[in-house]
C-alpha cells in the first residue's frame, strides 16, 4: 500500500535512482548483484522504490547498508515484504542498522571505544594505520557486514 501510494502510476518510477542518503551508486549495487550471483531483475523488482519509500515514509535519513540489504531481501521476497521487513527493522529499539548519520558515527565511536577497552593490541594496530578513527571506521561500517550476510 505504501509503495503504491508513493508511486501511484508507473511513470512515477521512471528515472528513479538511489537517493544520495544511502551513498551508493547504481554501479555499486549492480556490482554487488553480479559479484554475489543475484539476478539483475532485482533492480526492476523495486530497489529504488523501496529506498525512496524508506526516506519519505520511514524517515530514514542516512543508511549506507540499506541498498545492499534491500537487494538481499528482494532476492528472497516480494517488494511489500521487503519494505515491511525494513520498516520493522528501522522501528525497533534493537537497531539493526543506523538510520541517521549521527547514529552511524555513534556506531563507529562505540566500536572504537570497546576495541580500545577490550582488545588493546588490536586497537594499537588499528590506530597505527588510522582505522580506529571515525573516518577510518566509516567505510568499514558502510559495507563490512554485507560480506558476511547469508544469501
Amino acid at each position: 500500500i505504501i509503495l503504491n501510494n508513493l508511486f501511484p502510476h508507473d511513470s512515477d518510477k521512471e528515472g528513479l535512482t538511489i537517493p544520495p542518503n544511502f551513498e551508493s551508486s547504481p554501479n555499486e549495487i549492480r556490482e554487488f548483484l553480479t559479484k554475489n550471483q543475484l539476478i539483475e531483475q532485482i533492480f526492476e523488482k523495486g530497489v529504488y522504490k523501496i529506498l525512496h519509500a524508506a526516506i519519505h515514509q520511514l524517515g530514514i535519513e542516512y543508511c549506507p547498508l540499506l541498498p545492499a540489504i534491500t537487494t538481499i531481501f528482494l532476492s528472497a521476497m516480494p517488494e511489500s515484504h521487503a519494505y515491511s521487513t525494513i520498516r520493522e527493522m528501522s522501528n525497533t529499539a534493537d537497531y539493526y542498522f543506523p538510520i541517521s548519520k549521527i547514529e552511524h558515527f555513534k556506531w563507529c565511536k562505540t566500536f572504537a571505544d570497546l576495541t580500545r577497552k577490550s582488545y588493546r593490541k588490536t586497537a594499537i594496530a588499528m590506530e597505527a594505520c588510522g582505522a580506529l578513527t571515525p573516518s577510518g571506521l566509516d567505510p568499514i561500517f558502510r559495507r563490512f557486514f554485507i560480506t558476511i550476510l547469508k544469501r
